[in-house]
């Protein structure tokens, strides 16, 4: 997966997920993620069933952190990763999505960013 602003390769940190069709359309490196957001997305408690980050509109894509859980059950280690969207995850509408995301690539050009809403 490669980060919507620097396109690096990023591993483990956050994804940009469609919540209409559950793929994951990019993600950002850590790096990138705190130049575009600082602390808020750790920090500020959000809720995605609320809507989006900047307005009450319905969410399009959810930001979720990558989880690793490990489980010990009779001796046998069971560990599950991924981007789980959960109640907690930050979610942007399609009007803010693209403001956030110009911003990301420094373009002030929404346009220019390899994602789409696949509605």
């Amino acid at each position: 997966m490669r980060c919507v602003k620097c396109r690096s390769e990023t591993k483990y940190n956050r994804a940009v997920v469609g919540l209409r069709d559950g793929e994951i359309h990019g993600g950002f490196c850590s790096t990138c993620e705190r130049e575009a957001f600082g602390r808020s997305l750790i920090d500020r408690p959000f809720g995605h069933l609320d809507g989006c980050v900047e307005c009450t509109n319905a969410g399009v894509f959810a930001f979720p952190e990558h989880k690793l859980d490990v489980s010990i059950e009779t001796g046998n280690e069971y560990a599950t990763e991924g981007y789980a969207v959960v109640d907690e995850t930050p979610v942007f509408c399609a009007d803010h999505l693209p403001v956030q995301l110009a911003h990301l690539t420094g373009s002030g050009e929404a346009g220019s960013v390899a994602l789409t809403d696949r509605s």
